[in-house]
This record gives structure tokens, sequence and C-alpha cells, in this order.
């Protein structure tokens, strides 16, 4: 009797798993799948398949879906650095394209993106050899030229003075020069025979003019000029008489040569070099990638889809196995309870 029920339920058994194989064979036969790469942020994160589809006016209902780890990699965003040098004393308005940095130990070359230049006056650290020269103009005696000179020197927008002194005099264009005029006075009336210059007598002519001739020399020396230096061409009177404290005394206007030179002093000294060049503000610039902290996965996803009607068969199928295997189970374990309570 117990191997009669044992091979019954046997029997059921595998007929129910031939049928069930052959159904989910079935169904495996008529299946579609559907794949999908993407990239997420979200490790687990689930990719939004449609609940059902439909292929050649069948419809399928998923079933089931399959994820697969392709690759990953860390998430980066741009990052511009940026980095201000300045530069003193260009002699040009020349800066270096780029420049080289370190950040958390990588070394970064960044680009010249911007620059302003100021103009500025600097020292070479050379030393150069200044000059002046002051022209003291005709003179028929040397002048009193002083021993040191201030010089101005340097550019528009940054003027220097320094102190140089008298290096040497220069005398030159030595001749008689016409332009000048001396003022003397005689006494006497208009008809005297001898008006009185100063401590000369001089004859009066007979037709009115300055009488000068002949007494030059006496003429200028009581006037305190040299005879050497300067020389009368023509005298003309100078207004009319006047009586002075009883006295008729007559101005007249000497128009006179005079035998200078111009007189040049050249002044020197050594002072720093000035030149004229720029400072610089330059702005150098590069775009890096850095770490957000997230990791990007790129994941396959496969989409199992089966008829709707298949589907259907088959969960009720596997739902009647299920039951049958639930019921022979039962039935065995209350036949084993009851030979146990035989045996005692």
């Amino acid at each position: 009797m117990k191997r009669k029920l044992f091979m019954c339920g046997f029997s059921m058994v595998l007929t129910f798993t031939a049928f069930i194989t052959s159904t989910v064979v079935l169904a495996a036969s008529e299946k579609v799948t559907e794949e999908q790469i993407y990239t997420t942020t979200t490790k687990n994160d689930a990719y939004p398949f449609a609940s059902e589809i439909e292929q050649n006016g069948i419809t399928y209902e998923l079933s089931n879906i399959t994820y697969d780890t392709v690759s990953q990699k860390e998430v980066t965003k741009p990052e511009i650095i940026t980095v201000e040098q300045n530069f003193e004393h260009l002699r040009n308005q020349e800066v270096k394209q780029e420049m080289t940095v370190d950040r958390d130990g990588k070394e970064l070359v960044l680009q010249l993106t911007d620059v302003r230049y100021e103009p500025v006056t600097f020292p070479t650290g050379e030393r150069i050899t200044i000059t002046s020269s002051t022209d003291f103009g005709y003179s028929s005696t040397r002048p009193n030229i002083p021993k040191t000179k201030e010089i101005t020197y340097g550019h528009n927008d940054n003027k220097l003075i320094a102190k140089a002194s008298l290096v040497d005099v220069i005398q030159e264009e030595s001749r008689w020069r016409d332009g000048y005029t001396i003022r003397g006075r005689y006494y006497g009336d208009t008809d005297c025979l001898y008006y009185q210059f100063e401590n000369t007598q001089i004859p009066n002519t007979l037709d009115g003019s300055v009488p000068y001739m002949g007494y030059e020399e006496s003429i200028l020396q009581s006037l305190g000029l040299s005879p050497y230096t300067y020389r009368i061409n023509r005298a003309a009177w100078d207004g009319e008489p006047t009586v002075e404290n009883g006295v008729t005394v007559r101005n007249a206007i000497f128009h006179c040569s005079q035998y200078a030179a111009r007189y040049v002093a050249n002044y020197e000294t050594i002072v720093p070099e000035q030149i004229n060049g720029y400072n610089a503000t330059a702005t150098y610039s590069v775009e890096i990638e850095v770490p957000t902290g997230e990791t990007e996965y790129t994941v396959k996803a496969v989409a199992e889809y089966v008829e709707e009607d298949k589907l259907l068969l088959t969960m009720m199928t596997v739902g009647v196995v299920l039951l049958t295997l639930i019921i022979i189970g039962i039935l065995f374990l209350l036949k084993r309870r009851k030979r146990k309570e035989e045996e005692r």
C-alpha cells in the first residue's frame, strides 16, 4: 500500500514537472528583450523600462530585469586656477607667456590671459656722465663763472637734480661787435670854443655836430671804458641844451663797437643711469578638472518581456504544481505519523 501511494505521487510529480518544463520552454521561446546602457551616480539606480511593450501586434509584459556594471569612474568638474604675478623695471612691454605652479604636488602650466602695464622710470644699475653748458653771452672781460651748477636730468615723469662741477670755460668768437651805445655830457654854450667833457676839453665844431674825433680814447676812459675793447663809430646829440646851476649842458649818444668774446662754461658729473620702462601686473590661468566626490557608473540593463497570455499560463501552472507538491507532502507526513502511532 505504501509503495503504491508513493509511486502514485511520484508519477504525478513527473507529469506536472514535464508539463511545467514544456510550458516554460514554450514561454521562453516567445520572449523578447530590450537592452539599455546608461550612466548614473547612484549604483543601484533602476532603469525605467516600460511595464509592457508591443511588437508585431503582440503585447509583451515585463517579467525580469538584470543589471551589469560595465565601468565606473570618478566624477569631476571644471575649475579655473588664476594667479597674478607682478613684474618691475621692464625695459619693454613684454612678459612671459606662461608660468608653472604646484598644486597638491601636481605641476600646472598656466597661460597668460591678461596684462596691465604702468610707465615708470628706474635706475639700470649703470652710471653715466651728464654734462651741461652755460652760455654767458658776449663780454669784453671774462664773466664771474660759478664753480658748480645744478643739472636737471632724467625723464618727464621723473626729473632728478644733480650738482655738476665746472670743467672748463671756452672763449668763442672774439671780434668787434656793433650795436653798443654809451652816453656822455658836454658842458658849454653852443657857440663856445671848447666843450668841457669830464676832465677833457674838446674843441667845438663849426657845423654843430658832436665833437669827439681825435678824443675817442679820452672820452672812453672818462666813461670808465677801455679803448682796447671799445671804439666810438659815431655820435649824435641827445636832445636840446639845458641849463643846470647856471651852466649849459648837452647830452650826447655814442654808437660804439665792442671787442667781445662769447664765454661758454661746461659742467659735468656722474650719476646713476635712469631709463623709462614699465611695471606690469600679469594674470595667468588654466582650467583643470577636480573631483566632486561622486562616482559615475556605466550600467547595462537587460529587460525580459513575455507574451501576456503565456505569462499568465505559466504562473497558473507553477501555482498548480506547487499546490500538488504541498498536498503530497501533507499526505506523506500524515502517513508517517499514523505509522508511528501504530508502532506504539
